[in-house]
């Protein structure tokens, strides 16, 4: 019988990762592609990238058998648009009908990557953020991400957008901040008007400033290090809230995201979830989500053989 392949995906909004493996080695993975959100690139350029990549691999592993793929990609969060990602990338390679064909969101590889099959809690927390977990039952349930306008707590895009109202508070008379002087030296925005110009008519990304919340914190600014204790207790709140709906998920949590970097972000998240919930366990994530794809790859095809 012919050996399987497994390949997993992560498909984010600036690189696609490819990481392929047997049922007992992984094998040299390829240079990443582009980007492949297909809210942001479309279906057709999602599935060019993504079966560029995977032939990339199948095409030097002949005497193997693609079993199973597990792409993760960010905009694929409705089960129309995984639909319609799957269905395309049939049509591409039909000959992949004869494995597993799995289109996800990347939140669930990255989940997968953190705690396998089994129950914990994830949260994600980068320029934006989500709650994500899997019951005792293996049911995935989920909190927040509800995007920039209605929600993201905890996020690089929360903590720019705090840090850059404390500097209009400052510049309209209130209490002097330090981010004042910051954003000054390292954006060259040095009063209202090229503040309310970069803003408003030139769309400057906001959770810029989020490094900026971190470090005065880091440096001992009070103000700094309430705002980012505020935002991680707004983001515990959500996970209170799922596990109060949801009380047979296991007691742990992980976190990621490039705030999980942050000592002080991680240490203020740390105080907010013993205060909270104190008979939980907080990890910060290693693997990569695409090491979440590539162990869901090879879980879904062997529950199909099993």
């Amino acid at each position: 019988m012919t050996a399987p392949l497994y390949i997993g995906l992560d498909g984010g909004g600036t690189k696609t990762s490819l990481l392929a493996g047997t049922d007992t080695a992984l094998l040299p993975p390829p240079p990443p592609g582009p980007g492949s959100n297909p809210q942001r690139v479309g279906v057709s350029s999602t599935v060019e990238i993504l079966t560029t990549l995977i032939d990339s691999v199948v095409a030097h592993q002949p005497h193997r058998r693609l079993a199973a793929v597990c792409v993760g990609l960010a905009g694929a969060g409705t089960p129309s648009v995984q639909h319609e990602v799957h269905t395309a990338l049939l049509a591409a390679r039909p000959a992949w009908a004869q494995a597993v064909l799995d289109i996800v969101p990347d939140t669930e590889i990255a989940l997968e990557a953190a705690w396998g099959a089994d129950s914990g809690v994830l949260v994600i927390a980068g320029t934006g953020s989500s709650v994500l977990a899997r019951t005792q039952a293996g049911t995935l349930v989920r909190a927040g991400g509800w995007g920039y306008l209605l929600g993201d707590e905890g996020s690089g895009y929360a903590l720019g957008l705090a840090g850059l109202r404390a500097v209009a508070r400052a510049m309209d008379g209130g209490s002097p901040t330090p981010l004042t002087t910051m954003l000054a030296a390292r954006y060259d925005l040095h009063d209202r008007a090229q503040l309310v110009e970069a803003i408003y008519r030139q769309a400057w990304p906001i959770q810029r400033a989020a490094p900026l919340v971190l470090e005065a914190a880091q440096d001992g600014d009070a103000e700094m290090q309430a705002l980012v204790a505020a935002q991680a207790e707004a983001l515990i709140e959500h996970v209170a809230n799922l596990t109060q709906r949801h009380p047979s998920i296991q007691p742990r949590l992980a976190l990621t995201g490039g705030l999980a970097k942050a000592p002080v972000y991680t240490a203020q998240f740390q105080r907010a979830l013993a205060q909270r919930m104190p008979r939980w366990t907080l990890a910060v994530a290693t693997n990569a989500p695409v090491v979440g794809a590539l162990a869901r790859a090879r879980r879904l095809a062997h529950e199909q053989t099993s």
